[in-house]
């Protein structure tokens, strides 16, 4: 891995985990760090299969897709199923702890991540939510610059509701308790 941070982000189709993994490639970039993002699509554009994989390094990235994960974001079952055969312990994957299952490997982080979208009237920013959450996993990246990602991509309502739930997700992460 040479230092570098190799994040995967999996969802199903139309949750945003593809913008996620922008956002987190524009906010590592903005500190001076060098990246690749790329992204995967199932047959189905809502609903399916979609993710993102971003690779962090202080030096130029050679090789652009993820092999071993730093940290892992899972938002659907089959997130779950396809991100987490294989990771190291000490890897977190943050995961939404109402889909019914733990990942198999790595040191899952559950948290109410789509729920507590809904609760605060921001459904459509649970990816953001996500990412405030897995950001205090990353030392390439840090909630304000992420904040400044989004607010170079949104405008308006969006902007607003976006940087409410990349806080919200960093505050999520902060009060959950883990065993």
């Amino acid at each position: 891995m040479n230092g570098e941070t190799q994040v995967l982000l999996g969802g199903a189709g139309g949750q945003g985990l593809v913008l996620s993994g922008v956002l987190l490639a524009q906010a590592a970039l903005a500190r001076g760090y060098h990246v690749a993002q790329s992204q995967q699509y199932g047959i189905a554009s809502r609903g399916g299969f979609s993710g993102a994989g971003v690779v962090i390094s202080r030096e130029p990235v050679l090789y652009p897709l993820v092999t071993e994960p730093s940290a892992v974001v899972c938002l659907s079952a089959e997130a779950l199923d396809r991100y987490c055969r294989g990771l190291a312990p000490h890897v977190p994957v943050v995961y939404d702890c109402g889909l019914g299952k733990t990942p198999a490997t790595g040191r899952g982080r559950p948290l109410p991540i789509l729920q507590e979208a809904r609760t605060r009237g921001l459904p459509e920013s649970a990816n953001v939510m996500a990412l405030g959450a897995l950001a205090r996993y990353l030392p390439a990246v840090d909630v304000d610059s992420l904040a400044m990602a989004v607010q170079a991509r949104f405008g308006g309502q969006w902007r607003q509701a976006n940087l409410l739930a990349l806080r919200a997700g960093w505050e999520l992460e902060d009060c959950h308790e883990y065993d």
